[in-house]
């Protein structure tokens, strides 16, 4: 899920949003292929797992349509996103073997029951005031000790030469993609604005203070970075 705030969805942006992604968000389709194979290196029989902000259904249809002994259970704010995701899945034989869930994590029933969790483009939406901390808290408590979790988001020091110059070469990245310079500069405002950058030493310190070991970063794209970590055993 990325370009703006979640529930800010509606039905004509939900639809769109497949075709937008690989074009404005770096490495899109690398990113969910290499969470795919994490997830399948760490669970490699039947397991069920919790993929949070599932919006369209991307992780879904990579992780489920490679991987028959998986179940789901998807999690978005945004009901306009997931009837699209169910409509997607309708189609290619996974629908009933996921569970859908209009909200957040935070308001699905605290169990570990959950063999691993995928969280890709939504924690950069969260402030550092505690939020982004209360999110993988969360997600933590809903997983069994020991299963993994695959974090993808936006990051960054701010203000500094390396954060500007990935911006940059972002915004140059969609152009020769065929974006217009007016799309590239209103999108990479929006991101700036409304998005919460914080170094990977304080992503780290974060997953590892929610309950988290064994991080390591496994992606990177300009200001767009992957984490593995393990829900820790104690």
């Amino acid at each position: 899920m990325e370009d703006t705030a979640q529930t800010r969805y509606d039905a004509a942006t939900a639809a769109a949003y497949d075709g937008r992604a690989p074009v404005t968000i770096p490495g899109y389709d690398v990113m969910h292929r290499l969470a795919c194979s994490i997830l399948r290196q760490a669970l490699p029989g039947s397991a069920r797992l919790l993929v949070i902000g599932a919006g369209t259904g991307k992780e879904l249809r990579t992780l489920g349509e490679s991987n028959g002994e998986w179940s789901f259970t998807g999690v978005d704010p945004s009901g306009e996103m997931l009837a699209v995701a169910r409509e997607a899945l309708a189609g290619n034989g996974m629908a009933e073997r996921v569970q859908f869930f209009q909200g957040v994590v935070q308001d699905l029933p605290e169990s570990p029951g959950f063999d691993g969790a995928t969280a890709l483009l939504v924690m950069h939406f969260m402030p550092d005031d505690g939020t982004k901390a209360d999110f993988l808290r969360a997600i933590a408590r809903r997983l069994r000790p020991g299963a993994p979790l695959v974090l993808v988001s936006q990051y960054g020091q701010r203000p500094s030469r390396a954060f500007d110059e990935a911006i940059a070469a972002w915004k140059h990245y969609q152009l020769s993609l065929g974006m217009t310079q007016e799309k590239v500069e209103e999108g990479m405002a929006r991101r700036l604005r409304n998005n919460t950058y914080v170094p990977e030493a304080r992503i780290q310190a974060l997953l590892e203070e929610a309950g988290f070991d064994n991080v390591e970063r496994f992606f990177q794209a300009f200001v767009v970075g992957g984490w593995s970590a393990r829900r820790a055993a104690r």
